[in-house]
């Protein structure tokens, strides 16, 4: 495998498709340095770690890929022009969706929009723009893995076929409100870099 997360751009964050960070899972879990991955979705797709409360069959009749992932909790749609982002962190760093959501929150705010941080989600006049999840990977737990959905478009009507549970947060598009894939994924690359310069240096 490709070690991506090596700054070959002058960022930390590389761009691979969901397909491939799937396929490579177990490797990019247990790479000793800091990783950032992201993806602009070319097409809905999904990630769950079980079948319980996703509808395979829809997903199935509509052509939409479904990832299986290990230890993911619930099923997570990541609808066509969005952007997903993984981050892999050594363990001793601590967890990192507070501090990413909250940076992003701000960034957002200073967009003049409605912004309310809400636990593992980012609200935009009370719609769910942006979500996270964080687990403890690798074969000795040593990495922390914590990713990301944020939303650019969005296709609720597909959401509610895939997903079984009710939605509790209804969630919205960030180009509504004039935001662009461009902007977030500059504002993604300046966050991650700085991170993680400032905490190689400590």
């Amino acid at each position: 495998m490709v070690h991506l997360g090596r700054n070959l751009n002058k960022h930390y964050m590389e761009k691979v498709t969901l397909k491939y960070f799937n396929e490579n899972l177990h490797d990019i879990f247990n790479l000793g340095n800091p990783q950032v991955y992201y993806c602009v979705h070319e097409q809905t797709e999904v990630n769950t770690g079980t079948q319980d409360d996703c509808d395979m069959q829809y997903c199935e009749e509509h052509d939409i890929p479904v990832y299986l992932m290990e230890r993911c909790g619930g099923t997570i749609v990541c609808s066509k022009g969005n952007i997903g982002i993984s981050a892999i962190t050594p363990v001793e760093w601590g967890w990192q969706t507070t501090s990413f959501l909250r940076a992003l929150a701000e960034y957002l705010k200073s967009k003049q929009l409605n912004v309310e941080y809400s636990h593992n989600d980012i609200l935009v006049d009370g719609f769910k723009v942006a979500s996270s999840a964080e687990i403890r990977v690798g074969d000795d737990l040593k990495n922390v893995y914590s990713t990301y959905q944020i939303s650019i478009n969005q296709d609720v009507e597909t959401i509610k076929h895939i997903c079984k549970k009710e939605m509790t947060k209804i969630p919205k598009a960030l180009s509504d409100y004039g935001i662009t894939t461009q902007e977030i994924v500059g504002f993604c690359e300046d966050y991650w870099d700085n991170f993680i310069e400032n905490k190689k240096n400590i």
